[in-house]
């Protein structure tokens, strides 16, 4: 069982050997999830963890080295850096904390991006802002795509579910998914989906059936999307908003109130037509 397997730790050590487990935070969330027994004390293993995460100095070192090698191969032999194709700003922003804010401060990401704004620049001496922003549309609807295969077997109607987030504000607190907006989407998934045996697809049936009431559904949605990366929650006004990307843990829905702050992920804002602030 993954919980005995989680008991060792990386100080252990058998017959000369140390055992080392890399996992993503919230894809071991789901595995406490699915595999929790009567009696489970997370914070009795915490103690072992390593929380690993990417800079951005680190991430953007990554992306000049291929740059470099990229330009350096075809062009010159002189030392190539994203300052050197990029454009200064992007929308009011250094071009790079724009692209930086746009991924899980992973490695594929920034390079997924990249690659979109090469192909748009394809026959350019250097990579425009107009370019970056029609990369971004691609890679936007790339990622979440990717999310959906991540989770499909906890979520397989999740793409359909982050309907209820288009045209919304990127930041915007959990009373404005009112009852009239929840019960609308609510009528509209259930009318168009055959497979109904998850839990978004199990809410949407029980706001339907006056089960649960809007609050409820959204407390249910808006965490199932905190817990998959798409979203931000700030849960006090002196809080900053936690992220289960950076490692925060997980939120119980008592937590939860009508003046939550929910922040969408840059990352998705093109997909689902969101509203900068």
């Amino acid at each position: 069982r993954m919980r005995r397997l989680l008991q060792f730790s990386p100080y252990t050590r058998s017959e000369g050997n140390s055992i080392i487990i890399a996992i993503r935070i919230d894809l071991l969330q789901r595995v406490y999830r699915l595999t929790r027994d009567p009696g489970f004390q997370e914070e009795k293993i915490e103690s072992l963890y390593l929380p690993l995460q990417w800079s951005k100095e680190l991430l953007v070192n990554i992306l000049d080295k291929r740059i470099d090698h990229l330009i350096k191969r075809s062009y010159t032999r002189g030392k190539v850096s994203h300052k050197d194709i990029l454009p200064k700003q992007i929308n009011n922003q250094p071009a790079m904390d724009y692209i930086l804010d746009r991924t899980f401060m992973r490695p594929r990401d920034i390079i997924l991006f990249f690659n979109k704004c090469i192909e748009q620049a394809k026959g350019k001496p250097d990579i425009t802002a107009r370019m970056v922003n029609l990369a971004e549309g691609d890679y936007s609807r790339e990622r979440l795509r990717s999310l959906q295969d991540e989770w499909s077997a906890d979520y397989p109607n999740m793409t359909s579910f982050t309907e209820i987030l288009k045209g919304f504000r990127s930041q915007f607190s959990l009373s404005e998914l009112t009852k009239e907006h929840c019960e609308e989407f609510c009528l509209q998934f259930l009318t168009r989906t055959v497979a109904r045996n998850d839990e978004l697809s199990e809410a949407a049936v029980s706001i339907y059936d006056e089960k649960i009431n809007a609050q409820e559904f959204s407390k249910i949605v808006i965490l199932i999307f905190y817990n998959i990366g798409l979203l931000e929650l700030k849960l006090e006004k002196f809080e900053g908003f936690s992220s289960i990307i950076s490692g925060q843990t997980n939120i119980s829905p008592a937590e939860l109130d009508d003046d939550t702050k929910i922040k969408i992920h840059p990352m998705f804002w093109r997909v689902l037509g969101i509203k900068p602030m």
